[in-house]
């Protein structure tokens, strides 16, 4: 919050500035509101047909932040999880050693020597199925981090051809203004 409060102290140092107050919830507030908007005209954008739709520097800034925001959750979610998994992995870690713990204080208690190798047994079941449920966590944290990294890379793809597809657009604009200009110089050069 510290950050909001310091760009919105910047804001309000801008001559012309509208708002007579504005504080870093506010600021916050007001950008996850624009960012939201904004998903929601891509979302519209996405299904219009027929006509090219002009790209504002706005729209291009808005684009580019959507994308930013988003890598920045999925690079937070990814960090979560690798820390559920070390915390869970010392869970794990500490109750088996706490059961090792306890079997062992039961089979000083026991005297029947037959009661030893069933512990054993249970133990090294125990032991398997635990390390099981840790193998299978890993491979599930592997399998969210990997797909995490697609959707990363995929986003990163999109917005490379947006970017493309905007310099194309605008080089075809340029092109055609400067073909009017050519095509208005010719008709002032013959009158």
């Amino acid at each position: 919050m510290k950050a909001w409060d310091a760009t919105a102290s910047r804001i309000m140092t801008i001559d012309g500035f509208g708002r007579q107050s504005l504080d870093g919830k506010k600021a916050s507030q007001r950008f996850s509101l624009l960012l939201e908007s904004h998903r929601q005209f891509q979302a519209k954008s996405k299904f219009m047909s027929g006509c090219s739709q002009e790209e504002t520097e706005k729209t291009q800034l808005l684009d580019e932040l959507v994308a930013i925001v988003d890598d920045q959750r999925a690079i937070k979610e990814e960090r979560q999880m690798a820390s559920s998994a070390v915390k869970e992995k010392a869970l794990t870690a500490t109750a088996l050693i706490r059961d090792e713990a306890m079997q062992r204080a039961s089979k000083r208690k026991s005297v029947d020597g037959d009661d030893d190798v069933t512990t054993s047994n249970k133990k090294k079941a125990l032991f398997e199925v635990q390390q099981a449920e840790i193998d299978l966590e890993k491979q599930r944290l592997e399998y969210k981090k990997l797909k995490l990294q697609a959707e990363i890379n995929e986003q990163a793809l999109a917005r490379k051809e947006r970017a493309e597809m905007r310099e194309i657009e605008l080089k075809r604009h340029t092109d055609m203004v400067e073909l009017m200009k050519f095509s208005m110089s010719k008709n002032n050069e013959q009158f």
